[in-house]
């Protein structure tokens, strides 16, 4: 009765489970990537907290993984953004300025 069985079967239900295991961890691991690696002022220019939001993602697994991602990290990200804006348009401190008259 045992040869009957598809001998591929326990070996997908082990790469089922196999993904339900290593997907969620793997998007975990770079979620703390992500928390730890953001520089501190732009976490103070988006008035976040990055200890709380490491807690919430240790704490709360996959949960605190889905909050940083959708409410945490795009204030992040609008915060990189007009500090890259905001650097662009600021005069070059190393560059002389053009305006001015050497003489």
């Amino acid at each position: 009765m045992n040869e009957d069985l598809n001998p591929l079967l326990p070996h997908s239900l082990e790469l089922v489970l196999l993904v339900l295991v290593l997907v969620p961890l793997l998007l975990w691991v770079a979620t703390l990537v992500d928390v730890l690696g953001r520089p501190r002022q732009q976490w103070v220019d988006a008035g976040q907290n990055r200890v709380v939001a490491l807690l919430v993602v240790v704490l709360l697994g996959l949960i605190g993984v889905a909050l940083y991602w959708f409410l945490v990290r795009p204030s992040l990200v609008r915060a990189q953004r007009e500090a890259t804006q905001r650097d662009a348009t600021r005069p070059d401190a190393t560059q002389p300025d053009a305006g001015l008259s050497r003489g």
